[in-house]
């Protein structure tokens, strides 16, 4: 906390790091955009769609602060549809999870409906039915 405190009260340090910040973001979200005439779309496809995406990725709708994952796990089609909207932004990490998502596919090429990161295993169904 003392860390912290030492940060913000000193205005040029908060300055400094809120910079930081918005170059992290712009160089994100700044590798694609729209220019439809009004700004309100403008500003709904080039932020906040494109940040909605950052999240569901990084989220990919499984594990909270209060789940560890090993309960639903993560969806083999969700995680891959997540990437559509990712894949520009961070293709280092979109390829990552790419590359994880197809080791859990099987040998017959179905693939689980729902699978835990952690053991590549997963459930045939939402139910949890082990394969």
């Amino acid at each position: 906390a003392h860390d912290l405190l030492d940060i913000v009260n000193d205005p040029g340090r908060v300055e400094k790091l809120l910079e930081e910040l918005r170059d992290h973001w712009d160089g994100l979200l700044g590798r694609f955009s729209a220019s439809t005439g009004d700004p309100r779309v403008d500003r709904m496809a080039n932020i906040w769609n494109q940040y909605q995406c950052m999240v569901t990725f990084n989220l990919s709708r499984s594990a909270s602060y209060f789940e560890s994952g090993t309960g639903r796990g993560m969806g083999f089609r969700d995680s891959n549809q997540d990437l559509l909207g990712f894949v520009h932004m961070v293709p280092d990490r979109a390829r990552t999870r790419l590359l994880d998502i197809a080791s859990t596919q099987l040998p017959d090429g179905s693939a689980w409906h729902q699978y835990q990161p952690l053991t590549k295993r997963g459930n045939a169904t939402s139910a949890g039915l082990q394969r």
